[in-house]
């Protein structure tokens, strides 16, 4: 992976966290596995999953109302062409104070390819994947850092 150490640090320093509209919650960590986030899954039929931002793009801070209109943009694009259900709501919630929680959103189903793409539009430098029995992955999503 390209990101610089500090930012490597930042994101493996965050808890990722979702909720389903059944009201179950995962909280999701980079090089863990997520059992409950892997039965969610099956019961979709779906065997993988990304979480991706629109917010901080570059990793650069913005403003909150401008955060607040990127991630409007995402849910908006995912929510036109996934299934109902498939896109949750969640932060990816850093351990210290030097970085506010960012909105979020867990995709089930979502190939690999396509999150990155999606990460790519929206500016993100990374996103976090896995499969289910597999640890969630810190990914690069090919976008040139600044």
């Amino acid at each position: 992976m390209s990101l610089a150490r500090g930012l490597l640090r930042a994101f493996h320093a965050t808890t990722y966290t979702a909720t389903a509209a059944t009201g179950e919650r995962f909280a999701l960590r980079i090089g863990r596995r997520h059992p409950a986030l892997d039965a969610w899954l099956a019961a979709r039929g779906q065997a993988a999953w990304a979480y991706v931002s629109a917010c901080n793009p570059g990793a650069r801070s913005l403003a909150p109302p401008l955060n607040v209109r990127r991630h409007a943009a995402l849910l908006a694009e995912l929510r036109e062409r996934l299934p109902d259900g498939n896109v949750l709501d969640g932060f990816g919630v850093p351990d210290g104070p030097d970085w506010a929680a960012e909105p979020s959103v867990l995709v089930a189903g979502l190939p690999l390819a396509e999150a990155r793409a999606l990460a790519r539009r929206h500016g993100q430098l990374a996103l976090v994947h896995g499969r289910t029995g597999g640890r969630a992955r810190l990914l690069d999503s090919g976008l040139p850092q600044p």
